[in-house]
C-alpha cells in the first residue's frame, strides 16, 4: 500500500512537471504568433505607405505621362494585394506550423505520462487536455480577430486609394479637356 501511495504520489509529480512544459510551450507558441502577426501588421503598414509614395509621385508627373501614371498605380495595387494575400498565406502557415508542433508536443507528453501512470492519473490528464483545448482555442479566437482587424485596415486602406486615384483622374480629365478648349 505504501508502495503504490509512492508511485502515486510520483506520478502526480511527474504530471505536474509535464503540466509546466507544456504550458510554457504554449507560452512560447503564442508570443511567437503575436510576434509574426506584428511583424505582418508591420509589413502591410509598410506597403501602404510606399503605395502612398507611388501616388505622389504620379500626381507630379501626370501632364506628361497619365497613361503610364494610370498603369503603375493599378500595378501597385495589385502587388498590394497580391503582397496581403502573400501576408496572410504566411500567417495562416505559421498558426498552422506552431499549432501542430503545440499539438505534437502536448501529444509526445500526454503519452509519456500515460506509459508511468494507472488510470487514477488518466482522469486528470483529461481534464489537462480539455484545458488545453480550449487555451488554443482561445488563442486561435484571439488571433482570428486580429487577423480580422488587419484585413479591415487594408480593406479602409484600399478604399482611400480607390477614392484618391478617381480623383486623380478627375483633375486629368478636366487638366486634359481644358487643354482641348484652350487648343
Amino acid at each position: 500500500m505504501h508502495r503504490t501511495n509512492e508511485n502515486l504520489a510520483n506520478a502526480s509529480d511527474q504530471l505536474a512537471n509535464n503540466s509546466v512544459r507544456i504550458r510554457e510551450q504554449m507560452e512560447d507558441t503564442v508570443k511567437e504568433i503575436n510576434d509574426q502577426v506584428r511583424n505582418m501588421a508591420t509589413g502591410v503598414a509598410e506597403n501602404t505607405k510606399t503605395v502612398g509614395d507611388t501616388l505622389v509621385n504620379a500626381h507630379k508627373v501626370l501632364e506628361t505621362h497619365l497613361k503610364e501614371a494610370q498603369f503603375q498605380v493599378t500595378d501597385s495595387m495589385e502587388t498590394m494585394q497580391k503582397r496581403l494575400e502573400g501576408a496572410l498565406e504566411e500567417v495562416f502557415q505559421a498558426q498552422t506550423r506552431a499549432i501542430a508542433r503545440s499539438f505534437q508536443a502536448v501529444e509526445d507528453e500526454l503519452r509519456k505520462s500515460v506509459n508511468t501512470t494507472g488510470e487514477a492519473v488518466n482522469k486528470q490528464l483529461e481534464a489537462i487536455d480539455r484545458t488545453m483545448q480550449q487555451e488554443v482555442e482561445r488563442v486561435m479566437n484571439e488571433m482570428g480577430r486580429a487577423l480580422a482587424a488587419i484585413s479591415g485596415r487594408f480593406v479602409d486602406d484600399y478604399s482611400q486609394l480607390t477614392e484618391q486615384m478617381a480623383h486623380v483622374v478627375s483633375q486629368a480629365r478636366g487638366f486634359d479637356s481644358r487643354r482641348r478648349a484652350s487648343n
